[in-house]
């Protein structure tokens, strides 16, 4: 089979191909170079730090609350606690999240007296009290039940929703754990009031559940997945010494 020489017609696509593409990454770096020019940086008095993008195409805000915390600041033995919080950071408030919160907050701590007694009944093996066991579990329910007729179901999220929110979410990492939400401009001091509240003084409520929920999310992403468990068994290699290489 004979090959024919590319002809001026084929050239001159090639051509404008390359020059495409080559316009494409020059304002890709302009873009970036631009957006970088027009970040704004402060610093409040608690150090936390600001980095914000001014647009005046639409009254929105859109914000994402950074922290430097993640799986890398655990330790062995108590892994998972950043994803677990992130979940809980979602449950509320004294103010946010419950019907009567004076009337709630004994049941919760009588909750977690009752956990711990029964995960130390447990450690004893063999010689564990199982009556006992089986006594504070049913009580543990009967608190559990009491205290779920107090919460109010995602409150926050729909209090930003009512405001005209999207986008809530949240995002735990190795190195960072981000809170987003977009919001109407002039909700800012909403957005304020609700997470300055929410990460000074989050209620663990329905912990156990999420727990259960966190759980239920590994055994999805890496327990019945391959590629999650290899993922897991590379990094547990390559960072030996190293937080890196702890489950999350």
């Amino acid at each position: 089979m004979a090959f024919r020489k590319p002809g001026s017609q084929a050239l001159l696509y090639g051509f404008l191909l390359f020059a495409g593409l080559l316009m494409q990454s020059l304002q890709a770096v302009g873009l970036e170079t631009d957006l970088a020019q027009r970040v704004s940086e402060y610093r409040l008095e608690n150090g936390m730090k600001v980095l914000m993008v001014e647009r005046h195409q639409a009254p929105i805000v859109s914000l994402n609350m950074t922290y430097r915390v993640g799986s890398v600041n655990e330790r062995t033995g108590m892994t998972g606690v950043a994803h677990l919080f992130e979940h809980m950071a979602f449950k509320g408030t004294p103010t946010l999240g419950s019907r009567d919160y004076d009337k709630e907050r004994p049941l919760l701590a009588e909750m977690e007296r009752i956990d711990e007694a029964i995960r130390l009944e447990e450690t004893k093996g063999a010689s564990a009290d199982a009556d006992r066991i089986e006594k504070l579990k049913g009580r543990f329910r009967e608190l559990e039940q009491e205290a779920q007729g107090f919460v109010v179901n995602n409150e926050i999220g729909e209090l930003y929703y009512k405001h005209g929110g999207v986008g809530f979410n949240a995002g735990t990492s190795r190195d960072f754990t981000r809170y987003t939400i977009s919001l109407p401009s002039n909700r800012l001091p909403l957005w304020a009031a609700i997470e300055s509240g929410r990460m000074s003084n989050t209620v663990l409520r329905e912990f156990y559940k999420e727990k259960a929920v966190v759980l239920e999310e590994r055994r999805q992403r890496v327990d019945n997945q391959p590629a999650g468990k290899l993922s897991e068994v590379f990094l547990s290699t390559a960072f030996q010494a190293h937080p890196y290489g702890l489950p999350t």
